[in-house]
Formats: structure tokens, sequence, C-alpha cells
């Protein structure tokens, strides 16, 4: 290459070229003619001089799609440098399809880009050419494997965007299905599920039927169904595999537990909210209306006071008071405790029902209204009941007790938290 040539691609100076080609109409050839190893446009992109190349590429366009000596093509440079607004101008001199042109190992423009975490220029890419996103290397990697190969997070997650989940498994299973690379479709995570048994729980669109099917083609199976190995050997007297123990009352309890790979969330959280609403409503019916024979007995126990000081000497008089102080002291610790302990049930069946329904439309409504009743129980139960301290404690109880169990888990994981440091 003329060395005034690349000079003037290494600064962008313009005038320079158009100089030169005046010259010689044929410079932006002969460079050929010399064995160079990068053409003009090459070398003005490294150095991301956007008006040199935006003229090089009016001149003589066909720059756009010869490799230099490292197999690469100029949109390929520019991908990796991330240089957008090269990018740009190359497509619109060569056409989106020059995005897929294969270079070095079978990669193409938007491959460098996730190699490099560009994602300004996968966006572009994508956008001038969606094609270009399922492109595969000679080694069959993918954009998404690139990107998790070099460690470029926002770029994976950009992508992820793109994608729909069944276009991103297809691309998973198609890469496990070229590249000499194993991906185990039945692994199992910390719970003991695999891929087909947590989709088994969330099924609930199209979607997830579709990924459903390919992964069932792929050869993926639940737990359950996963086959045995015929290599392992069994015990022939209890059909048992080796160091398997045999079946205990723990195991039939366990059945009735709840079970991940068994049971659906959806279903045990509608069973949950079911039981707390009933809670709930026991619970307020008990304080609104609560057992008789409480408040019965506390009336026998004054009528019965009141007779026996009609008719009682001086000498019993005490006695007779001291009596009726303790019955009626048990009775009002009797019907303390009761509505105490119905008040903390209340609650607690309340703020089950708040922590199930976050998420929810109007959540912030039905907060509103669970503490209003909470507040109103607690007020009707309170003038009506013994007064007092009695009355405070069971509006504190009532009213703060579904913050609180709420609050508790979070302070106690800070306190650890401060002890660890200060340890």
């Amino acid at each position: 290459m003329d060395q005034r040539l690349f000079a003037a691609a290494c600064s962008g100076d313009i005038n320079t070229l158009y100089q030169l080609l005046q010259q010689n109409p044929f410079i932006l050839s002969d460079y050929h003619l010399i064995n160079s190893h990068e053409n003009p446009l090459t070398i003005a992109t490294k150095a991301n001089h956007v008006a040199f190349v935006h003229e090089i590429l009016q001149i003589k366009p066909e720059l756009s799609i010869e490799l230099n000596q490292d197999g690469l093509w100029p949109l390929d440079v520019a991908s990796a440098y991330g240089h957008v607004e090269i990018v740009g101008e190359i497509l619109a001199a060569a056409g989106p399809g020059i995005c897929q042109r294969p270079g070095r190992d079978g990669r193409t423009a938007i491959h460098y880009a996730a190699m490099n975490g560009r994602v300004d220029i996968i966006d572009k890419l994508i956008s001038a050419c969606p094609a270009s996103a399922k492109d595969v290397t000679a080694f069959g990697e993918s954009v998404l494997h690139l990107d998790v190969k070099h460690f470029r997070v926002e770029a994976f997650r950009s992508m992820l965007e793109k994608f729909d989940m069944v276009e991103i498994i297809e691309l998973l299973l198609d890469w496990n299905n070229r590249s000499g690379n194993k991906l185990e479709l039945n692994a199992v995570n910390r719970k003991g599920l695999t891929a087909m048994d947590i989709l088994d729980i969330l099924l609930e669109s199209s979607t997830d039927f579709q990924l459903r099917e390919a992964l069932r083609r792929a050869g993926a199976y639940p737990l359950s169904e996963l086959p045995i190995d015929p290599e392992t050997p069994k015990n022939p007297t209890n059909n048992r595999l080796p160091g398997e123990k045999p079946k205990k009352w723990r195991d039939i309890v366990k059945h009735f537990e709840f079970q991940w790979q068994r049971d659906s969330p959806g279903e045990a959280r509608a069973t949950l909210l079911l039981v707390a609403t009933l809670i709930a409503t026991v619970t307020f019916e008990a304080g609104i209306n609560p057992p008789s024979y409480l408040f019965q007995r506390r009336n026998r126990v004054n009528a019965s006071s009141n007779n026996t000081n009609m008719i009682n000497s001086n000498v019993t008089e005490a006695l007779n008071e001291m009596q009726r102080s303790s019955s009626e002291t048990s009775t009002l610790l009797s019907i303390t405790v009761f509505l105490v302990a119905n008040s903390v049930a209340l609650s607690t069946a309340t703020s089950i029902i708040d922590y199930l329904t976050v998420g929810l439309p109007f959540q912030r409504e039905l907060r509103v209204s669970m503490l209003a009743m909470i507040f109103a129980y607690s007020w009707s139960m309170a003038n009506t009941r013994p007064t007092g301290t009695v009355k405070t404690v069971l509006l504190a109880v009532a009213i703060s007790m579904p913050f609180f169990l709420r609050a508790l888990p979070y302070m106690m994981k800070k306190i650890l938290k401060c002890r660890k440091r200060n340890a």
C-alpha cells in the first residue's frame, strides 16, 4: 500500500485521500499489487475515523467485503472495537447481508461483538439482520455461548431480552447437537428437580408446553421417569439399590408433606390462603361473640357475693370478701387468656393472608381493609371486656402482631450480621 494512503487512513485525512485519487484514480485498487495485508477501510475502522470511512465507502464500497490477513471483515473489526457509527456506515454501503458473512472460524460480526461485550453493536446488527442472532461459529457456538464463555453479563442479558424462552432452549439444544460438548438435560438441582419437573410445576402458557415438547424430544425426563442405569446392581431379595434404606414411618409422613417435584406451588398457596381465611373468620367471630360460660361464671360470682354479704355476720365478712376477690380474679384471668390467644390467632392469620397476596392486584386496598378489620375487632373487644391495662395490651397485641411477625426474620438476620461483624 502507498505509504501516503496508509498515513491518510491512520489519521483520517480526507483531503489527502482525494489528492491521492487525483494523482492515481486506481490507488484504492493498486494496494493489492504490493501484497498489502489490510485495506485502507480496515485501517480507518480501527482508528475510528467515521468521516474517512464514509468517504472511502462512497468511492469504493467493495472494500467492505475484503478479508484482512487475520480473516476478519471490516464489519468484524468495527464490531469488535465497538464503533457503532462505522458499523452503520458499512451496513448502509454493503447491505444487511454482510452481517452473516462468516470469517475466521466461521464467526460473524455479531460473534465478535458478543465476545467483547458490545451491547450497542449487537442491538444494531440484530436490528439490521435479525437472522444473524442465530448464527453459530464453526465450533457450534452461538452468541449466547460466547457471552457466557467470555463473561459478558450485560451482553448476555441483552440477548435474553431479544429471544423468547423457546428460542433460547432451541439454541442450547442445537449447540448440544453440533458441538462435542454434552449438555446434561436431566441434571438435578438442590431441591431434587430436573428441568422437566420445574416445567411441570410452572406449566401455564402455550410457551411452557412448547418448551416441554422441545426438551422431551431432546431426551429430557422428569425425575420419576429417569431410566435406571442397567449396570447398577440391585438386591434381588428386596429389589433395592445398594445402600438404599427400607421405608420407615418417616417416609409415610413425608408422603403427606409438600413436595416440589409432586405438588404445585400455586395449589399450595391457594390451600394456605383458604385455611388462613377460615382461621380469621372463626377467630373474629369468637372475639365478637365469646363463649357465654365465661361471663356467666363471672356474673354468678358477683351475684353470690352480693347475697352472701347481706346475710353474713361481721365475723365472716372478711373471709367472704377474699373468696369473692379470688373467684373474680380467676374469671378475669380466664377471659383475658382467651381473648389474647384469640387475638393472636386472628392477627397471625391476617399476616399469612397479607403475605400470600403480595404482588396481586389491589393488594394495597386489601391491606387497608385487613388493618381496619383488626382495629375494629380490637376496639370492640376492649370496650366490652375488662378495661384498663388489659384493654391496652389486647389492642397492642392485635394490631402489632402481623407487622412484628413479618419483621422478625429480617430483624434476626440483621442482629446476626451485626454480631458476626463485631466478632
